[in-house]
């Protein structure tokens, strides 16, 4: 009686992995061009958040705070560590390099336009006279 033989032969595995590895070579790209629009949509909310937060800490304790850069890869709020952008994103020099926000909440100095740039795309931050911050 002969030998009942399942299972796959050496030369259909190889097969399969080299499709799969063509399949991964075409999709990795895109996987790469999303991923980095999320690290900068991420970025650029944090920095709203943070905009808010020095807002609020001006607010609360009466006194003026200062969001400041810290070249073009960080900013700090404050006396609080320097919080460094995601890697690969950078503010563009045209940005401001600090807001001060006064204790009602506006701001006087800083208002405009901060850019954050990465791999060729890019997010805009926009800070209003009034203390509030957007994506754009």
């Amino acid at each position: 009686m002969g030998r009942d033989r399942s299972g796959f032969t050496l030369p259909e595995m190889m097969l399969v992995v080299v499709m799969i590895g063509i399949a991964l070579m075409f999709a990795f790209p895109k996987i790469s061009a999303i991923r980095s629009q999320l690290d900068l949509d991420g970025a650029a909310g944090q920095l709203v958040q943070d905009f808010n937060r020095a807002r609020t800490e001006a607010i609360m304790s009466n006194a003026p705070v200062t969001l400041k850069l810290e070249g073009t890869s960080g900013y700090r709020v404050g006396d609080l560590e320097v919080r460094p952008l995601p890697g690969g994103i950078t503010f563009l020099v045209s940005s401001p390099d600090s807001a001060r926000f006064e204790p009602l909440g506006p701001v006087l100095v800083g208002t405009g336009a901060y850019q954050l740039e990465s791999h060729g795309g890019t997010k805009t931050v926009v800070l209003l006279a009034s203390g509030l911050a957007v994506v754009q």
